[in-house]
């Protein structure tokens, strides 16, 4: 080992440390698998191994641990990236090998809910036998097929309930709910279900099981016929005839439906109702067609009149005045009508005749006029092509009067002045381009006499001008003075006259001059030569070899550098220097040749250099061959010069291995960045979709898919380390604020409602008018708006009446407010006062029906235990005589008859003022009074005996007990629900 590699520190991973080792798992290369097995399946530490085992993608490594690794946490992360590698990925080998390692049903159950890939959830699916499993995969997949596909294998009617009353879709549900017979677990799902649409067919479903076919009662058929008179009787009274016809034939069906003709007074009342009601919608029928008829009379005459007005408006041409007499023709044969638009339409007409006619007048004028302007349109475009421009601007002022003597006031002739327009424009084009051919002619002129004088100029006074360059630029401006060329100005001409004057004189001068100096350089060059003849003598006798070297290619150098070559120098100076020169060359001979050794053993040691970099260029193994070569590079400065000729090539050979290993080096780290950079971005979308969800209130659903996220997180694989952690902290800290509000989510679903009641409340006040302008018209759709945020009211699961809500209040003040101020608005709707009025008083009237009126009668200042002795006296009664039976049955379905009263007097709107307390207080009376007139259930040994099913008010009465301490119990809560519906009207009244 050397001393690099001694100083060199160990990477992290190989810290004796275990939690410094964990750490430095996460900055390690994803190229180094055969690294993070080693780690994953050797290390002792198990924080050590489960980090390893987070950064493994090889299934088959990862399906081992899974199996055998001694430790549960490490077979745990296995697993957990073993569903990751499932779940994310797509359908490759990959992910199919990582479904193959898992065997857990919980971990089946997972990829099968939110895997990628529809193979390798089906896959997942088909693998799975465990019913808690299924049932997972029923609730809570993402994909409607795979949850129908468990839901089909789950045999366990227990388990379909559960997907009933726990599912986060709806159609699971609903499927789930269709294995079910059992009504114990049909109660439940109806009870605990999250869906409303599963608690509607759970009911549904009760109630098939519950109720069995029932002959019909006579007093409820009598009741439902008297209903049904009573709405045929109110249809007498209606405004919306197309309305009334429409509920005549529902009613009349209802009363074939019902089949009753016992009572023939009630038959004579229907049928005198019914032909009543039938004689009003024929009489309403009729007026309205003859309405009708007269309308369509009086639209036909005036849509003839404004056709033939705008007949004549539209009439142009040649052939105007035949049509115009067509068209009066056809006016005066119009049948009379009589409505206020004639008058206009016949003004209107008249107009029209009179405009038509001037149009025909100014059109025939129009077209002499026309013919004169064709011609001077033909003469200006002949004169516009004309070669003669000069000729053409003569003529164009006299033609452009005669053009204008001719115009006209309307645009008919838009083409031929557009015509005129171009030719006048292509005219003054040709004109502006002959100018400016010429400018730009003298201008071309100017700018190269200018470049001409501006290149001179300069060189003029210089030391280096040469006698070919004085002659070449004499000659150039000798030539430009000839000819003389155009320029833009006059001033332009005699400026660049005057400067090239100027050239001509002193380059005559300096070139007079550089003449003799040419002769006087060539007698100085022949006293340089012998100089240099006398330094090479010098050289004969030096002792120093090197510095004579060194000055023998100097003064060769300067030989061949004099102005008067060797070979044009005289004999005897040419044969002095040849001969001085070949004998220091002999003497220096056998030092060169020393040197050529020195420079052949430096060569070889640079080759070998070259070499070993070449060896390093290709490999890897970034860091240590960096510093490898860098130390040749070093020793590369200690070796000494080679030859001239090998100079070059020897450092190309050396510079391009190193370079070449740079570069790869460098496009390595680029790569590296780029996947830094693309992890970077993948989990920042990651981030950025977490954070997304943080406030997501789709609970079910965003946790999974904030689970799925996590687990993707890990696949992608590390970063940096200092984006790693923010972008980690961004992660988790958007995962604990969504699990923290999913925690108290009924809390902020309870404020999402109340803020959203609030909001209801404020929008219908806003509909009230101002205490100064409640006698305004109603806005137009108030009742819409108002039923509309009623029903939205209705479903946001508002607080009922009697709960004491203020906001609830403040709802029902508003709305009964706004009926009462605008009642028309409301006609016919839930709020119509008059309709809800007939409705309480029906459902009343229908309540007060079931009275009997032979019952016990109880003294309102009777004492309870004087109650409790009369309805025991009566039990006692009937059970002797033997009715007690058919009492029972009697009293059984006017109840249930009753049960649906109540429930359409709940459904009703509101009626405010004293008639709506009277009628609540009727109501609530007759419903008191039926309830207390009800004998008491059997003991529950008669009622198995009876074998019927009870009822669930029966049920609840039998299991209170048999004797009279129960029954007073039983006639207490009936005397508190008294009390109860007391409280209530007083309510009412209130408000």
């Amino acid at each position: 080992m050397g001393v690099m590699d001694r100083l060199r520190p160990n990477p992290r991973w190989k810290d004796k440390d275990p939690v410094v080792r964990a750490a430095g798992v996460e900055d390690l290369p994803e190229d180094q698998h055969e690294v993070l097995r080693a780690l994953a399946t050797e290390d002792p530490d198990v924080r050590v191994r489960r980090a390893a085992v987070r950064r493994l993608v090889d299934p088959e490594v990862l399906g081992t641990l899974a199996r055998g690794d001694e430790n549960r946490k490490v077979r745990d992360e296995a697993c957990e990236v073993l569903v990751g590698l499932a779940s994310v990925e797509p359908d490759s080998g990959r992910a199919q090998a990582a479904l193959a390692s898992l065997s857990e049903p919980k971990h089946l159950a997972r990829v099968a809910r939110v895997a990628a890939s529809d193979t390798l959830r089906r896959s997942a699916l088909a693998r799975l036998d465990d019913r808690k499993a299924l049932g997972s995969v029923a609730r809570h997949a993402l994909d409607a097929g795979i949850r129908l596909a468990a839901l089909e294998r789950i045999t366990d009617e227990s388990e379909s309930g559960t997907v009933a009353m726990k599912s986060d879709h709806e159609d699971s549900a609903l499927a789930a709910l269709a294995q079910i017979r059992d009504p114990h677990l049909l109660k439940a799902v109806a009870l605990k279900a999250k869906h409303d649409a599963v608690v509607l067919r759970a009911r549904e479903m009760l109630a098939a099981l519950e109720q069995a076919p029932k002959p019909p009662d006579p007093e409820v058929l009598r009741a439902q016929a008297v209903e049904i008179c009573h709405s045929m009787e109110f249809l007498l009274h209606s405004d919306n005839w197309d309305r009334a016809r429409l509920q005549m034939a529902k009613t009349e069906a209802e009363w074939q439906a019902l089949g009753w003709d016992a009572d023939e007074e009630l038959s004579r009342r229907f049928e005198e109702a019914k032909d009543a009601l039938r004689e009003q919608i024929a009489r309403h029928d009729a007026e309205r067609s003859e309405m009708r008829h007269h309308l369509e009379e009086v639209g036909h005459g005036i849509a003839a009149r404004t056709a033939l007005c705008r007949e004549v408006e539209a009439i142009q041409g040649d052939g105007a005045p035949a049509r115009l007499e067509r068209a009066r023709a056809d006016w005066l044969t119009l049948p009379p009508i009589t409505h206020p638009k004639v008058e206009t339409l016949n003004h209107r007409f008249e107009r029209a005749c009179s405009a038509c006619l001037h149009r025909h007048e100014t059109l025939e004028a129009h077209g002499a006029r026309r013919t004169q302007r064709e011609t001077l349109c033909l003469e200006a475009e002949a004169l516009a092509g004309s070669e003669d421009l000069a000729g053409a601007r003569t003529r164009w002022p006299e033609l452009q009067r005669e053009w204008l003597s001719l115009h006209a006031d309307d645009n008919q002739d838009a083409d031929l002045e557009e015509r005129f327009r171009g030719s006048e424009t292509h005219l003054a084009e040709r004109e502006a381009a002959a100018r400016r051919e010429v400018s730009l002619t003298r201008q071309a002129n100017l700018q190269r006499l200018s470049a001409l004088c501006d290149d001179l100029e300069p060189r003029l006074p210089a030391e280096d001008l040469t006698l070919r360059d004085a002659e070449r630029g004499l000659r150039a401006v000798r030539k430009a003075l000839q000819e003389a060329a155009p320029v833009p100005t006059k001033r332009d001409r005699e400026q660049i006259l005057e400067r090239l004057k100027k050239l001509k004189t002193g380059l005559g001068a300096r070139l007079h001059d550089l003449i003799e100096i040419g002769e006087w350089k060539q007698w100085v060059d022949t006293n340089v030569q012998e100089d240099l003849c006398a330094r090479m003598e010098a050289l004969v006798g030096l002792e120093d070899l090197d510095k004579a070297t060194r000055k023998l290619r100097e003064l060769e150098r300067r030989w061949r550098r004099a102005r008067i070559g060797a070979r044009e120098a005289p004999e005897p100076i040419r044969l002095r220097f040849e001969a001085a020169r070949d004998a220091v060359r002999s003497r220096c001979e056998a030092h060169l040749s020393r040197q050529s050794e020195e420079h052949a053993v430096n060569l070889k040691a640079k080759e070998a250099l070259c070499e070993r970099a070449e060896a390093l260029a290709e490999l890897s193994d970034w860091i240590k061959t960096a510093e490898e070569i860098k130390a040749i590079q070093a020793e590369w400065k200690t070796v000494g010069p080679v030859a001239r000729a090998s100079t070059r090539a020897v450092w190309e050979r050396f510079r391009a291995p190193c370079d070449r290993f740079f570069t790869r080096r460098k496009a390595d780290l680029d790569r590296r960045k780029e996947q830094w950079a693309e992890r970077q971005t993948r989990k920042e979308e990651l981030c950025a979709r977490a954070e997304s969800l943080a406030d997501s209130t789709e609970w079910e659903a965003t946790a999974a898919e904030l689970k799925r996220l996590q687990i993707e997180w890990k696949t992608i694989g590390p970063l940096r380390k200092s984006r790693g952690e923010i972008l980690g902290r961004r992660l988790r800290q958007a995962c604990d604020r969504f699990f923290e509000r999913l925690g108290r989510r009924e809390e902020i679903e309870r404020e999402a409602r109340q803020a959203e009641r609030e909001v209801l409340c404020r929008e219908i006040e806003e509909m009230l008018p101002l205490e100064d302008a409640t006698s305004a018209p109603a806005p137009e759709g108030l009742a819409g708006r108002v039923i509309a945020l009623r029903v939205r009211w209705q479903k946001g699961g508002a607080a009922p009446p009697s709960s004491g809500d203020p906001l609830s209040d403040r709802f029902l003040r508003a709305i009964e407010r706004l009926a009462g101020l605008h009642p028309e608005s409301f006609r016919g709707t839930d709020l119509d006062f008059g309709a809800t009025r007939g409705k309480m008083e029906q459902i009343c009237t229908r309540l007060e029906g079931f009275l009997p009126g032979t019952g016990p009668q109880s003294d309102p200042g009777a004492s309870p235990a004087a109650i409790l002795a009369a309805h025991l006296r009566e039990a006692l009664a009937s059970n002797t005589m033997g009715g007690r039976k058919a009492e029972e049955s009697r009293w059984h379905s006017s109840a249930e008859e009753v049960k649906k009263l109540q429930a359409a007097w709940q459904r009703l709107g509101p009626l405010p003022g004293e008639p709506g307390l009277a009628l609540q207080a009727r109501f609530k009376d007759a419903c008191q009074r039926f309830f207390a007139q009800r004998p008491p259930s059997p003991p529950p040994e008669e009622s198995r005996s009876r074998d019927r099913r009870p009822s669930s008010r029966d049920r609840g009465s039998s299991s209170r007990g048999r004797g009279p301490a129960s029954r007073f119990r039983g006639q207490a809560a009936r005397d508190g629900g008294k009390a109860s519906g007391d409280r209530g009207a007083e309510s009412q009244r209130r408000r």
